[in-house]
């Protein structure tokens, strides 16, 4: 059948760098054994979705959130298929008002290790969504020039997404990028959503 374009939600990216200030935060957390995971990204992957949810808790007082996190699905044989294999999979985090930061992240290591167990099976989305913001966690590096084709289309599904793009540990440099949908997240609410996640990581 035809495809109408209004059923297309449009979104636009805002880019805004980590100033180094707070990256030096957010690497204390990462190199604290209280912290530490197998490997500094999964560190990382697990603190920026924590200060995710709570940003999320923050601007929308709910407590319930499903945020569909990328997983590498290969397995098996698929682990010499060439090509993506990626699985986008919820995550649900609960997050309860009277806790601290540090129960919150073990709470959502945990949830997020159980669901990497599951990363093969498919979840349908974005016609049947069963969640509508993701985050989006690239530690690879592009070629510049590819940059816009893998990493954002103008025209995904989901209500907000945030990604963090090419971590540099020795640069010391994070960039982040809210992909904003047009149709659900205002324009003028732009710069507030940078604003309100940096103070998040303070």
């Amino acid at each position: 059948g035809e495809v109408n374009n209004n059923d297309i939600k449009r979104s636009h990216r805002a880019e805004f760098p980590l100033d180094t200030g707070l990256y030096d935060k957010l690497h204390e957390l990462v190199s604290s054994p209280r912290y530490s995971c197998q490997t500094e990204n999964i560190t990382l992957f697990n603190l920026l979705l924590t200060a995710y949810a709570v940003f999320l808790y923050r601007i929308t007082r709910r407590t319930n959130f499903l945020i569909g996190v990328p997983h590498q699905n290969r397995r098996g044989l698929l682990r010499a298929t060439p090509g993506l294999t990626t699985q986008q999979v919820p995550v649900m985090i609960t997050i309860n008002c009277d806790e601290s930061f540090y129960s919150l992240y073990k709470k959502i290591k945990n949830e997020s290790e159980e669901t990497a167990h599951h990363s093969r099976y498919p979840v349908p989305n974005p016609r049947n969504q069963v969640y509508n913001i993701v985050f989006n966690f690239h530690n690879r590096q592009y070629d510049e020039n590819n940059i816009e084709t893998w990493w954002f289309s103008g025209t995904e599904g989901d209500d907000l997404v945030l990604n963090v793009l090419n971590p540099n540990h020795i640069a010391r440099k994070i960039t982040l990028g809210f992909d904003i949908c047009e149709l659900s997240v205002n324009r003028i609410n732009e710069k507030f959503l940078i604003e309100h996640f940096s103070r998040t990581l303070t």
